[in-house]
């Protein structure tokens, strides 16, 4: 069963399409020792370096299956709340029609001085 720190990791995540900090997981108590065994049984999954999925088992495999949202809340995560999402996923997630295939890239800007070009492939 889910002690408290745990169960609150569960709130917090559901709150953010599935999706977890190590910083986030760090304040509400979860150890590393458990995070590891979450990772090491499949019940979490990174998907960037620091985020994680929590529930792994309810999300698809792979960074592409995620749906467009998730993948981008993700992404906010990991940059940090000055990301703006811009490029294909933008005009993706505002509908606006005539961008090429998914290929699963979301592009931000970040502010002056912290820009940094990272593509991972979970």
């Amino acid at each position: 069963m889910a002690g408290p720190p745990e169960a609150a990791a569960h709130a917090l995540a559901s709150r953010q399409l599935g999706l977890i900090t190590a910083k986030q997981l760090a304040r509400l108590g979860l150890s590393r020792g458990r995070l590891a065994h979450r990772l090491t049984t499949g019940a979490t999954r990174s998907v960037l370096p620091g985020v994680y999925l929590f529930d792994a088992w309810l999300h698809a495999e792979t960074w592409d299956g995620l749906p467009l949202d998730t993948r981008v809340r993700a992404t906010v995560l990991f940059h940090g709340p000055q990301a703006v999402l811009c490029l294909d996923a933008a005009a993706r997630l505002l509908g606006i029609g005539g961008v090429g295939l998914d290929c699963g890239v979301i592009h931000v800007q970040l502010p002056p001085g912290t820009e940094r070009h990272q593509v991972w492939r979970a």
